[in-house]
């Protein structure tokens, strides 16, 4: 063998045996190794200390190899050499069989999944998922074909083999006909189809939608009836039972629905919201008040683009209703519920922060983005003033979650300055901000709700 020729053998050889090999240099060195002996004895050479070749040599492909290649040691007599040339060419024939099962099994480690001819499409991601009763794979990259997921918590993305791009928001049952047609059986699912994958349906109990090259969302409540939001361009809605047939458009107005949370546990040492002279509130940078509930905590970072939709959040609670003599720390505890505002695919892992008000202000009648405390309209986005407010805490709701207790430990707060103060100001802001204007405006219960704990403080004494 040529100095050249070994060298670039032996490279070859490295790249298979690392995995790094193309599906080309793969035939080449699969070709080469049975045509050319000095190429096989070379691959021998160098894979006999290889880790690939002792992993695979418990699966016996290897050691029969290796065994009858081997040159005989002093003292004995190889067996090969006594067999006749026609068993030796056998012999020959099983290595380079061997060789290639290697090779083959090499490639297949390094090649990823393909589809099979009843695919219609694979799971690509998920984001604090928890699954119900599903006919479908539910690890990430799976391929699958008919059939159905339920997703009991976070969000979750599909892509169809049309192109079709599809994300599920808890809690949802969602079923994949084909590539083309699929069914919401309750929940709400995001499609984006692609040109040329007009014609994609997303049907519910009561509605088929067609798409026109567009991005809607479908949402299926628990009586079965259907809501239709087109984010960009247009579908078609076509109802069953009345015979009804109508086109729709981003320019109609978006649908809004609530879910009911669940009630949490109270804790045993903490002061609750509603103690005393407590009070909550959000405000919203345009003072659209139809973009606010009277039984939520709205705090929401749409970006520079959609500023007049920023929330933050308010609370004040009662200090005098609190025993703070032995208490170390505090921390905030508050109840995520599922949001009437905006989609959670438009947002990724959340980072929000906690700030205090360092003085006591008093609190208009109605709170107002000009009239809540410490507000300074200069400071964008939220219009904090930051020289009578300080950060004291910080969490982050991960992607996918809408609801959920949160703990928050107010680690930054200074205890000494509560001493003599009758009452603590709370403000929450998102940091950040969501890829899309429709994007999820974060919700917290308050003291008015029905359903869900309220916001309390928590306190440590140890």
């Amino acid at each position: 063998m040529k100095e050249k020729s070994e060298s670039h053998y032996a490279v070859l050889i490295e790249k298979v045996l690392d995995q790094q090999a193309s599906t080309e240099e793969f035939r080449s060195l699969e070709s080469a190794i049975i045509s050319r002996p000095e190429v096989r004895d070379l691959y021998l050479e160098l894979s006999s200390q290889h880790t690939l070749l002792r992993q695979t040599s418990g699966a016996g492909l290897l050691t029969p190899l290796s065994h009858s290649l081997a040159a005989p040691q002093a003292g004995t007599v190889n067996e090969n050499l006594t067999k006749s040339p026609k068993h030796l060419r056998y012999q020959i024939g099983m290595a380079i069989a061997s060789l290639a099962a290697v090779l083959a099994l090499a490639y297949a480690w390094i090649t990823p999944p393909v589809p099979s001819e009843d695919s219609h499409g694979k799971l690509t991601k998920s984001a604090s998922a928890r699954w119900g009763e599903c006919t479908l794979p539910t690890t990430t990259e799976s391929f699958f074909g008919a059939g159905e997921l339920e997703l009991l918590e976070g969000t979750a993305e599909i892509i169809l083999h049309s192109g079709v791009s599809i994300q599920l928001e808890a809690p949802v049952r969602f079923e994949i006909l084909n590539a083309m047609k699929t069914y919401v059986h309750y929940g709400t699912a995001v499609a984006n189809v692609p040109d040329g994958a007009e014609g994609f349906r997303m049907d519910t109990p009561d509605a088929e939608v067609t798409d026109f090259g567009t991005i809607f969302a479908v949402s299926v409540n628990a009586t079965g009836q259907s809501t239709v939001d087109v984010i960009e361009g247009e579908v078609e809605i076509f109802r069953p039972t009345q015979q009804i047939r109508q086109r729709l458009t981003d320019k109609k107005e978006s649908w809004e629905m609530s879910r009911p949370p669940t009630p949490l546990e109270a804790p045993q040492h903490f002061l609750p919201l509603s103690a005393g002279t407590g009070r909550h509130g959000s405000v919203i940078a345009n003072n659209d008040q139809s973009h606010l509930q009277q039984n939520l905590l709205l705090v929401k970072h749409p970006g520079d683009t959609s500023h007049a939709y920023t929330r933050k959040a308010y609370l004040r609670f009662d200090l005098t209703q609190a025993n703070l003599e032995q208490c170390r720390t505090l921390s905030l505890s508050l109840n995520q519920v599922q949001s009437p505002y905006g989609l959670a695919a438009f947002v990724t892992d959340c980072h929000f922060t906690i700030h205090m008000l360092k003085t006591e202000e008093t609190w208009p009648d109605t709170l107002t983005w000009q009239t809540a405390p410490a507000s300074d309209l200069n400071n964008r986005p939220f219009a904090l003033d930051r020289a009578n407010t300080q950060p004291i805490g910080t969490f982050t709701i991960p992607e996918g979650q809408q609801e959920g207790q949160i703990e928050v430990p107010l680690d930054k707060l200074p205890m000494n300055t509560l001493e003599n103060r009758q009452s603590l100001t709370l403000i929450i802001t998102r940091d950040t901000a969501e890829t899309s204007k429709l994007g999820l405006a974060h919700a917290f219960s308050n003291q008015n709700s029905l359903t869900a704990q309220e916001p309390r403080l928590i306190l440590h004494k140890h």
